[in-house]
C-alpha cells in the first residue's frame, strides 16, 4: 500500500504533488487452546518496488519472526489477494524456497474476487486511526521513520510490530513461466512438486512436478534490508474478542422484531 505523508495543519499547497510511503501489512493468526490470537507485522519502506523480490523478502522476514515466537512451528497457510506481485509464477514458485529455508510447510490460498475486506484491511484501519491521533497532537508524518514513530507512539497498537526497511539490493530472480497461473487459486507444496486447484477443496487437484517448471538450481532467497527492528519489548500474539453489542441495542432490536411480528399478524 501507499501512505500519503501529511503535516500537522498543512496548507493547500502542501497537499499536491505528494509521493506515497510504501508499507506492507501481514497478519498472523493462530488457535491457542481454543482462543483465536493475532499478531500484525508492518514493514515500512523508504523506497521499494512492488514486485516479487520485495514480497519474498517480506514473507521471509515474517516466517523468521514467527519461528522465533513459535520454535515448533511447522506449517503455515497463506491467504493473499490477487495482486500481480502475489499471483505470479516468480512468487509462487520461489516462495517454496523461502519456506524451505525455515523448515516450514506452506499452502497458498487466494481470496475470492469481491470477497470483502480481510484481516489486513481491518488492521490497517486501526493503525491509520492511531496515526491520525499522533498527527493531530502536533507531529508530522512525512518520512518512513516518522511513520514508524507514529505507529509506535503512546505504547503502539496492541499486537503490532513495526519494522523500518531500506531499498532492496537483491538481484532480480530469473523469469519463470507457469502457463495458466492466473486461473489457479489454491496451491499445496510438497517435496516432489505442487498440487493446485481452481476452487478450494473441489476434486483431488492437479499435481505438477518440479521438473514441469524452469526452476534454477541455485536460487538465492531475497533478504530484507532491515534498518530498524521493532521497538523492544516486541509485540506478541493478542487474543481476539468478538464484537459485543450494548444491552440497549439488543433490546431495541428485540422490540423492532416484535413490532414487525405484530404488524404481519394484523395484516394477515
Amino acid at each position: 500500500m501507499k501512505y500519503l505523508p501529511r503535516k500537522y495543519r498543512e496548507s493547500q499547497a502542501d497537499w499536491f504533488g505528494k509521493r506515497g510511503i510504501p508499507w506492507h501489512i501481514a497478519t498472523a493468526m493462530r488457535n491457542s487452546e481454543g482462543q483465536l490470537q493475532m499478531m500484525t507485522f508492518v514493514h515500512i519502506f523508504q523506497n521499494c518496488n512492488q514486485d516479487c523480490v520485495t514480497v519474498l523478502a517480506v514473507v521471509g522476514d515474517v516466517l523468521k519472526q514467527l519461528k522465533e515466537v513459535m520454535p515448533r512451528l511447522c506449517r503455515v497457510h497463506f491467504r493473499q489477494d490477487n495482486a500481480g506481485c502475489y499471483h505470479s509464477a516468480s512468487t509462487l514458485l520461489a516462495i517454496h524456497q523461502v519456506a524451505k529455508k525455515y523448515d516450514i510447510n506452506i499452502r497458498v490460498d487466494f481470496s475470492d474476487p469481491q470477497g470483502g475486506k480481510g484481516s489486513c484491511d481491518r488492521k490497517a484501519a486501526t493503525i491509520k486511526s492511531h496515526m491520525r491521533k499522533y498527527l493531530n497532537s502536533g507531529h508530522d508524518i512525512e518520512t518512513a521513520e516518522q511513520m514508524k514513530n507514529a505507529i509506535e507512539s503512546s505504547g503502539g497498537v496492541p499486537g503490532v510490530r513495526v519494522m523500518l526497511c531500506g531499498s532492496q539490493d537483491n538481484p532480480k530472480p530469473a523469469v519463470l513461466k507457469w502457463e495458466g497461473v492466473s486461473l489457479i487459486n489454491n496451491i499445496e507444496y510438497v517435496n516432489e512438486g505442487v498440487r493446485v486447484w481452481r476452487s478450494y477443496a473441489v476434486g483431488a487437484g492437479k499435481f505438477l512436478p518440479w521438473s514441469h517448471f524452469n526452476l534454477p538450481e541455485g536460487y538465492s532467497v531475497p533478504v530484507l534490508n532491515l534498518l530498524k527492528d521493532a521497538t523492544a519489548p516486541k509485540a506478541i500474539f493478542t487474543a481476539l474478542t468478538p464484537r459485543r453489542e450494548s444491552v440497549q441495542t439488543q433490546q431495541e432490536e428485540e422490540q423492532m422484531a416484535l413490532g414487525q411480528c405484530r404488524r404481519f399478524r394484523s395484516i394477515g
